[in-house]
């Protein structure tokens, strides 16, 4: 059944001959630039130069000029040259596997043909590359180990050392037998987890405690210098145990003279005999007492 194509006309790229050849000032760019003149002279067409989109590759160059290209890599992905990704090493891949004739250009079968109008994607080179692959097993057969595959692992004294036989026994003796038997390493079939091989441990090849390095001083009371002095007692409270009531009117004794609150004395309070009076006999009252006293004897 005859397909009809979307395509109209086809672009070509002139060259032109007068400008300057280029220069190429690395080797990606001499890798790159050797490919595109590979590509270009190949496909016999003057003044053509290779598509590297997915639609125009598959439009023009497979369906129109009825070429693919084979031997293309199908970890590398099919763009323009400039494009690939992982620096030199791509490139000398591709130029060497043109150099060698596995990358080139073949005639396209008429389904590919076909299915480049329809589905562009599939015919890019990495692709078709993939789809040629042969495909992977879905299930991998588990290895079958033997007996000899172990004794190249074991001492000469353990390798024909026989498995012990399983007896029935109750819990309570079986896990008193299992505690007194000393440790053994057993090797296990990978299918059926069956044991294969067994060897008792060296008690003297078992590496004893490791030690914890911390220190010495946890979990204990920190040290306290004992012959240093205690700091100095501090003063006491400042009030004085019983508080009195203010006196209602002022005594001679006291007349002239500011008192201060019970919280600013800190020695003993002499009491009057009036109640209230909170200060002593004042020093020159006392004085003129003792003057008085001699003038009444003279007399």
């Amino acid at each position: 059944m005859p397909v009809a194509s979307r395509i109209r006309f086809v672009h070509f790229t002139p060259r032109d001959t007068g400008l300057p050849r280029k220069v190429y000032r690395s080797d990606r760019d001499i890798l790159r630039g050797d490919l595109r003149g590979g590509f270009d002279t190949t496909l016999g067409v003057v003044d053509m130069t290779m598509c590297y989109t997915a639609e125009e590759y598959a439009r023009i160059i497979v369906c129109c000029l009825g070429w693919i290209l084979d031997g293309w890599p199908y970890y590398i992905p099919f763009t323009n040259l400039s494009n690939i990704k992982g620096g030199v090493r791509p490139l000398r891949i591709l130029w060497d596997l043109w150099q060698a004739g596995t990358l080139r250009f073949v005639r396209a079968p008429p389904d590919v043909r076909e299915r480049a109008l329809h589905d562009p994607e599939s015919v890019l080179p990495h692709v078709m590359a993939a789809a040629a692959l042969p495909p992977l097993t879905r299930m991998l057969s588990p290895p079958k180990f033997t007996l000899s595959r172990f004794q190249d692992l074991l001492p000469r004294s353990a390798r024909l050392a026989p498995l012990p036989a399983p007896r029935t026994k109750s819990a309570a003796s079986a896990l008193t037998v299992r505690s007194q038997a000393p440790a053994q390493e057993l090797v296990l079939h990978p299918d059926n987890l069956e044991p294969i091989l067994s060897m008792p441990l060296d008690p003297a090849s078992a590496r004893p405690p490791h030690e914890r390095r911390q220190r010495c001083d946890i979990n204990q009371a920190r040290h306290r210098p004992t012959g240093k002095k205690s700091h100095s007692r501090k003063v006491g409270p400042l009030t004085s145990r019983y508080v009195l009531d203010t006196p209602s009117a002022p005594s001679t004794s006291s007349t002239g003279r500011a008192m201060k609150p019970l919280s600013e004395h800190r020695l003993p309070l002499m009491v009057d005999e009036f109640i209230g009076d909170y200060a002593g006999r004042r020093r020159e009252e006392a004085e003129i007492e003792d003057i008085e006293s001699f003038s009444d004897v003279d007399e």
